[in-house]
């Protein structure tokens, strides 16, 4: 049996609590972080209180339906265009242990705790894809200012900016170590040398460790960038008031001159 698992990042935040309310789903199971949803006969849905959704053996387009114009209440910042990953699934109670491929992922049995292993890392991988590109871009901005410092000497930038840009960095970094938990290992594995066999496995594939790797490290030079430039941009303020206490006092002088000559 081959069937479809796919990973979609929706929205930057979605209020558990508030979608149980206003969905008519059956749930399976609930987590501080995340509620499973049965759907159907092998049909499940998962929802991450950090965004992301994961489909399992469910077309892309059931969303649409999870997702009602109530229930997308519940969403913090929703994406215009969500973020997706997709994989396959192969059961094959033939096999002698489950393998990771780069086309499909093979198991046994589609167990609960596969199935979490499976939604968790394809959620991390979708969320990392869109950090990666905010981080990214963010860089990209920062390159543009260092060139107009190069060229002019000048840095035409407000702390206001900056300042943005830093509080964006940090809401990356806080989501991807703290709510993502990609650090983490989920308990399931722990007494299972099988599962954490898969765990692994399915880690390497996704190429996380690395990805997470060069995402930290732009997030690293972003941080830098920024105290450079608020740097930057205190001295030129101080520069600024130098130059106008300075002229405060000739003006004083000036005054002062002309009432003896007067």
């Amino acid at each position: 049996q081959k069937i479809s698992i796919s990973a979609h990042y929706v929205c930057q935040n979605i209020d558990l609590v508030k979608f149980l309310e206003h969905t008519l789903l059956a749930v399976e199971s609930k987590m501080r972080s995340h509620i499973d949803f049965k759907v159907g006969e092998d049909q499940w849905m998962r929802v991450y209180g950090f965004g992301a959704v994961v489909l399992i053996n469910l077309p892309p387009s059931f969303l649409k339906r999870a997702f009602t114009k109530k229930s997308r209440q519940c969403c913090t910042v929703e994406f215009a265009e969500p973020a997706s990953e997709e994989h396959a699934v192969i059961i094959d109670p033939t096999l002698e242990r489950d393998t990771v491929e780069y086309d499909a992922v093979r198991v046994r049995a589609l167990t609960s705790e596969r199935r979490s292993i499976l939604a968790d890392i394809l959620a991390q991988s979708v969320v990392i894809d869109n950090s990666d590109a905010q981080a990214e871009k963010m860089v990209q901005q920062f390159s543009a200012y260092t060139t107009l410092l190069e060229q002019r000497g000048r840095l035409k930038v407000s702390s206001r900016t900056i300042l943005k840009l830093i509080g964006k960095n940090y809401g990356i970094l806080e989501l991807v170590v703290t709510r993502l938990s990609l650090l983490d290992r989920p308990e399931t594995v722990w007494e299972n040398k099988e599962l954490e066999h898969f765990f692994e496995e399915l880690r390497l594939m996704f190429d996380l460790e690395d990805r997470f790797k060069a995402l930290d490290f732009k997030l690293q030079l972003i941080q830098s960038l920024s105290s450079l430039f608020l740097q930057t941009i205190g001295e030129r303020r101080i520069e600024v008031l130098e130059i106008i206490i300075v002229a405060l006092i000739v003006f004083e002088i000036g005054l002062f001159l002309y009432d003896i000559v007067k």
